[in-house]
């Protein structure tokens, strides 16, 4: 499976305008590849976006080829309190 990860501001100003530029070269890498595992974060717009055009692409062109997974950020609260 070949894997994408995305990296991008925490503002957007154009939100949708980003969402449709992403889709084609989504789609593009679902062809090229067949399975596509995309990775995001969860904190900003940028995540958001991409998240969004993956899913877009997914449902209407591959349900089955392409994976959404979220990477959380490193919360050193937790680290350190854990036990």
């Amino acid at each position: 499976m070949f894997t994408v990860a995305f990296f991008g501001q925490k503002y957007v100003d154009n939100p949708l305008t980003v969402v449709k530029k992403l889709e084609e070269p989504i789609h593009k890498l679902i062809i090229e590849h067949g399975q596509v595992n995309f990775i995001v974060g969860g904190k900003n717009e940028a995540d958001q976006c991409c998240a969004m055009a993956v899913r877009r692409v997914r449902k209407e062109f591959a349900p089955d080829s392409a994976k959404l997974s979220l990477i959380e950020s490193y919360n050193p609260y937790i680290e350190s309190n854990a036990p």
